[in-house]
């Protein structure tokens, strides 16, 4: 029997369950109500491109209070960077805070403190100055309170110590801060190539965090009662286990494409298209592996469908396919690195490692057909002392 007879009599089988596909069709759902619900969120905030020059106490702090503000998603870029985003229409403002920005204000210069960049036809000028200038206004007043209290004191024979005008600042930065959560995204100019951390399309990530289960339940076919004649058969005709494998499970990823391609397409990502789909294809080849050793492992289908859920959510929170990680949870992030849905999270962010993303996938595939071919032989050999028993 010819690989492809076995491609196309396991795609017909695909399209004609209806359970399989309903769970396809499901992933799909599932993950354009998590885009739509994320674009309702987000829907009003503007980006604004911030060049900070300066790179001082004062000048972070006015970053940190501009990342509060829940109308704005801030960029943090250098000014040519900035411009550029700008003509293209992927910022809305652009804003540069000069090197003398904390020296002037320690000095209490407050003119033209910070540079605001809006393009002739653009209507969010007012939108994004009023938060800009309250938090400079912020930073001013607290400058300006420090000011006094040392002017006090000095007339007393006193001096205001560095811990004093640390916690003053600190108890007067936890009186402005609000505790909004915004992502800040870094971009850095690489000779003339653009490298971006962009913000994942949380439709295809969803998507992307269920296609495992779908993955496994499709390799359910293990599990039927006319598998190993089947394998028998198919060992008898000259085609390798692997090419068996293989050809069964090409059936379940060209369904996979398809659903990608959909849902980008009623996303609204249908121009990364063909940029993402070959990382998509490799991060599918990747959790064929773990599916195959699922697969193997299991000699029930009920079981199967009990574990197939748990280990799908949590790999992919692991990801971060679901939530980021937090930054203080180090070990989950390194742990992750062995996950093909880490990379896959790193090609929708913009951070593209193919060779590392398909060198993964190859090790899990690989370990995933092996774990078959050892699971065969135990059974075979268990099969073999029960016929020399009777």
């Amino acid at each position: 029997m010819s690989p492809l007879a076995l491609f196309a009599g396991r795609l017909k089988a695909l399209l004609r369950d209806g359970a399989s596909m309903a769970v396809l069709l499901l992933c799909i759902a599932v993950a354009l109500g998590a885009g739509w619900y994320d674009q309702q969120k987000q829907e009003g905030r503007l980006t604004l491109a911030l060049v900070n020059d300066d790179q001082g106490e004062l000048s972070q702090r006015l970053v940190d209070m501009l990342a509060q503000e829940e109308a704005l998603n801030l960029l943090l870029t250098d000014d040519a960077t900035a411009r550029r985003l700008l003509l293209q229409d992927r910022v809305q403002c652009e804003a540069r805070i000069p090197a003398d920005f904390g020296e002037r204000l320690e000095q209490r210069q407050y003119q033209d403190l910070v540079q605001l960049t809006v393009s002739s036809s653009s209507a969010y000028a007012a939108t994004v100055s009023e938060p800009l200038v309250n938090a400079v206004m912020k930073l001013w007043f607290e400058q300006q309170v420090l000011y006094d209290a040392e002017e006090l004191l000095a007339a007393e024979g006193l001096t205001l110590s560095a811990e004093e005008r640390q916690e003053l600042s600190s108890e007067m930065e936890r009186i402005w801060q609000e505790g909004s959560n915004i992502r800040v995204t870094s971009v850095t100019l690489e000779g003339e190539a653009l490298s971006t951390s962009l913000r994942a399309d949380p439709a295809l990530c969803w998507y992307a965090a269920l296609v495992p289960f779908y993955l496994i339940l499709s390799c359910g076919w293990m599990l039927q009662d006319g598998y190993r004649s089947l394998r028998k058969r198919i060992r008898q005709s000259g085609c390798p286990d692997a090419v068996l494998f293989l050809s069964q499970s090409v059936a379940a990823l060209l369904l996979v494409a398809a659903g990608f391609i959909l849902t980008a397409l009623l996303a609204g990502s249908g121009s990364s298209l063909l940029r993402l789909t070959p990382h998509l294809l490799l991060y599918c080849l990747g959790c064929l592996g773990p599916a195959l050793i699922l697969c193997s492992l299991c000699r029930d289908f009920s079981v199967l469908l009990l574990v197939a859920p748990i280990l799908t959510l949590a790999a992919a929170a692991l990801c971060g396919l679901l939530l980021p990680l937090p930054e203080w949870a180090e070990i989950w992030v390194s742990l992750s690195t062995a996950l093909p849905g880490r990379w896959l999270y790193a090609a929708l962010t913009g951070q593209v490692d193919l060779i590392r993303a398909a060198l993964l996938a190859a090790l899990w595939l690989g370990a995933g057909l092996l774990c078959i071919r050892l699971s065969d032989r135990e059974m075979r050999h268990h099969l073999n002392r029960g016929v020399a028993v009777r």
